[in-house]
């Protein structure tokens, strides 16, 4: 099958949904996986995923929310890729919000 651009899949096109879809949504990272699921929400295609794409999505939203916050450093490997990340220990007080 050739390879599309998102927004002219017709209507009522079966999509599998992979975590990047969405983080890249949440993110604001890109305008087409944002309306691609806004097209999901409407009904106007069908979006399918996985329990495990759900996981997935939500501890990357939970590790870009640290790294935002300052909780959580991002480490790089030498090639400059992301490694994963590290928690740091810091001192709460009642201010802090996570």
């Amino acid at each position: 099958m050739p390879v599309e651009r998102i927004e002219n899949l017709p209507a009522g096109t079966r999509l599998f949904l992979d975590a990047n879809i969405f983080v890249y949504a949440f993110l604001g990272h890109s305008n087409e996986c944002q309306g691609l699921l806004g097209r999901c929400a409407t009904e106007q295609v069908l979006g399918i995923t996985t329990l495990d794409v759900v996981n997935e999505v939500t501890h990357r939203m939970m590790l870009a929310e640290g790294v935002g916050k300052g909780v959580i450093k991002r480490e790089r490997g030498a090639r400059g890729r992301s490694c994963g990340a590290i928690v740091h220990t810091r001192r709460r007080n009642s201010a802090d919000t996570l």
